[in-house]
């Protein structure tokens, strides 16, 4: 794989990942894949993906959980076991650039003594930071940041999502400052999930 692949992680749940990560697909042209799924119920975010891009242009799941948790959570219920070297194998036979998606934020359990960040560094991929622009977000954020690098996983940069941050400038500005990594633009609150309207915000990413 000659292009860069990326993992998308973020400082939380429901942080804005999958939308980041589908505009990231759009801009680049890249494969999607999420290895861990938990939460079935409500469709997965392969689903969502899959209604905005090709459905050619994602890849299946490793793991398919029902439970919405944590994956080690959601594993359990169901008697499965994850294994980081299944997913670093799956991965390894991916002949194609992608956008990887974690689950949930860094230190989310997916194993009796794995986090989301341990996958990260099996995977040795660069690292894109989602992060909120609500109150918390600094401390949510360097605190992600100091994460990775004690982890010495790469970073490329902060993509914020969320509402506009002009009511408030100086907190991507203190993120940016504090955390001493690139800021790699901010996706808005979108009304309309379509290719037309991520490929329009998309521009705003600087990679």
């Amino acid at each position: 794989m000659s292009k860069t692949n990326f993992f998308v992680t973020g400082t939380d749940t429901n942080v804005g990942k999958t939308v980041v990560a589908a505009a990231l697909c759009v801009k680049l042209d890249y494969h999607y894949w999420k290895p861990i799924q938990s939460g079935l119920s409500e469709g997965t975010d392969t689903d969502f993906i899959s209604s905005i891009i090709k459905k050619e242009k994602t890849i299946p799941e490793i793991y398919r959980l029902k439970k919405p948790a944590a994956p080690l959570i959601a594993a359990n219920a169901e008697n499965v076991t994850i294994t980081i070297e299944k997913i670093v194998a799956s991965y390894k036979e991916i002949q194609k650039p992608v956008i990887v998606e974690g689950a949930g934020g860094l230190m989310v359990p997916i194993t009796q003594n794995k986090l989301v960040i341990d996958l990260i560094k099996a995977l040795d991929l660069s690292t894109i930071l989602v992060a909120r622009t609500t109150l918390g977000t600094i401390n949510h954020t360097l605190l992600s940041i100091e994460a990775l690098r004690k982890y010495g996983i790469k970073i490329e940069g902060i993509i914020f999502s969320g509402a506009s941050a002009s009511d408030d400038p100086d907190v991507e500005k203190s993120i940016i400052h504090f955390a001493k990594v690139p800021r790699l633009g901010r996706l808005p609150l979108l009304k309309t999930f379509n290719y037309t309207s991520l490929s329009e915000v998309a521009k705003n990413i600087a990679l």
